[in-house]
């Protein structure tokens, strides 16, 4: 009963830990290249924001003004309707934030080192997204460099987004992107990887004030990623509360294996076995017990989080 209580909880634990490992993995996977590194986003409250207030924004973090800032870029983030459907245009910076630019396939005969040479006319889809460009002629003057996994998405830089979206004011943005320097957010991070989705259960942290800027956070941004995360919140709750419960069976089957051998051990102590030694016997043997119950729980957890993961 040992043996199958610790290899229960470890199995349990490590399961569940590797379906939400992958199930977060795919999640990342559809929040877009260019938004990764995103904290936090600035916008207005009249809506969209204009170039001199991004600029003087600017400025000031330049300036020392806003320490809490590691890195600013400007974003246009609208949908654009392309044959009766939605698609997400994503307008980046690709001077200010080179990082952000996707990764140019061979097929199309683009590679990243040269991909600053496209910025003008490259253009970066989802595949269900690149028929539907091929028969409109506001794509003509732009030239599709790379594929993207994430479904409905175009990615390109900000001045042809801008021409693409038809603004009568290309001086404006969607809103300001912000990476933070923040301990907090460090934490939530570092244990998100721990544990995937426990930052769900943590509140938001709003870590800038600036006046006249409105403040949005990952889950105004990325609602979808955001509640699959607060799932896997749920489900990493439920496997640690799996695990209490073997380990509460774990504690009463140690508990009535060492009242079974009382007698044993107050028979062997009279025959001159010291406490020490006879103490030591009954921790080795559970130990030894737990690095084999333990071993089999890894690798059962891995074969059931395999199994469920294809």
């Amino acid at each position: 009963m040992a043996v199958l209580g610790v290899v229960l909880g470890v199995t349990s634990i490590v399961s569940v830990h590797l379906v939400s490992a992958s199930v977060a993995s795919q999640l990342d996977s559809l929040v877009p290249q260019s938004l990764k590194g995103l904290d936090l986003a600035l916008t207005r409250d009249e809506g969209l924001v204009e170039a001199a207030e991004y600029f003087d924004l600017r400025r000031q973090w330049r300036a020392g003004e806003l320490p809490e800032i590691q890195a600013m870029w400007p974003v246009i983030d609208e949908t654009l309707l392309i044959a009766g459907r939605r698609v997400r245009v994503l307008g980046i910076d690709f001077i200010a934030r080179i990082e952000a630019m996707p990764e140019s396939t061979a097929e199309f005969g683009g590679v990243n080192t040269s991909a600053l040479t496209r910025v003008s006319d490259g253009i970066w889809v989802s595949k269900n997204t690149r028929e539907l460009i091929a028969a409109d002629t506001r794509f003509d003057q732009l030239t599709v460099v790379g594929e993207l996994d994430v479904v409905d998405l175009i990615v390109l830089d900000i001045g042809p987004a801008q021409v693409l979206l038809d603004w009568a004011r290309q001086d404006t943005i969607s809103y300001v992107a912000l990476a933070m320097e923040n301990p907090v957010l460090d934490a939530y991070r570092w244990l998100d990887d721990i544990a995937p989705g426990a930052s769900a259960g943590l509140p938001e942290i709003t870590t800038v004030d600036i006046p006249n800027w409105q403040t949005k956070g990952l889950g105004e941004l990325q609602p979808a990623n955001r509640f699959g995360r607060a799932v896997l919140f749920n489900v990493g709750a439920l496997g640690l509360l799996a695990l209490v419960v073997s380990w509460f069976l774990i504690y009463q089957v140690a508990v009535a294996w060492l009242r079974r051998l009382w007698q044993v051990f107050s028979r062997l102590h009279v025959l001159g076995v010291s406490s020490a030694e006879l103490r030591g016997y009954f921790l080795g043997l559970m130990s030894a017990l737990g690095v084999i119950a333990g071993a089999i729980g890894l690798w059962w957890g891995h074969a059931l989080a395999s199994s469920y993961c294809r």
